[in-house]
């Protein structure tokens, strides 16, 4: 039904870690990991792009995907979905257990000209964020009541699992 991956050694499990360990290489590749159902399938439903859904043995996949919306549920196909051994979704997964699933997506291009909306007051700007906590304490602060966020670009990794 699903394929199958127990080895840490397999290629698209080397990738994965990767993605969470490099920043180089996320940047490179332009995909990130997602730790979690929620946060999966919040990605989904704004229409990022997603790659790969990894999940564990003891998780009902069908279950899940039944959440979606039918139109979501289309984007999905069998080979986007891998079940993996517990001792693999333990390497890739930030939480363990309780994420369900752990996916790659696309990033989205993250430029913005600040003049084409200029009439909308609802800006925050964020520079020099150096550490992902602190930029999610900004978010909550903010309690997304903003129209756009730009980040300056020598900032903390947006895409990066430790928040």
């Amino acid at each position: 039904m699903y394929k199958y991956v127990s080895s840490l050694s397999n290629t698209i499990i080397k990738h994965t870690i990767l993605l969470q360990e490099k920043s180089k290489y996320r940047k490179e590749e332009q995909l990130f990991v997602i730790d979690g159902w929620k946060e999966t399938k919040m990605a989904i439903e704004n229409n990022f792009e997603i790659e790969t859904i990894f999940f564990s043995e003891q998780v009902d996949i069908d279950d899940l995907i039944s959440e979606l919306s039918e139109n979501r549920k289309a984007t999905l196909n069998q080979n986007k979905l891998l079940k993996v051994a517990e001792n693999v979704f333990e390497k890739i997964s930030y939480r363990g257990n309780t994420s369900k699933v752990v996916s790659i997506a696309q990033a989205k291009s993250s430029t913005y000209n600040i003049l084409d909306d200029i009439e909308n007051p609802l800006f925050l700007v964020i520079d020099g964020v150096e550490k992902p906590g602190n930029l999610g304490a900004i978010l909550r602060i903010a309690d997304l009541q903003i129209f756009m966020l730009y980040f300056v670009p020598i900032c903390t990794q947006i895409f990066l699992i430790q928040m």
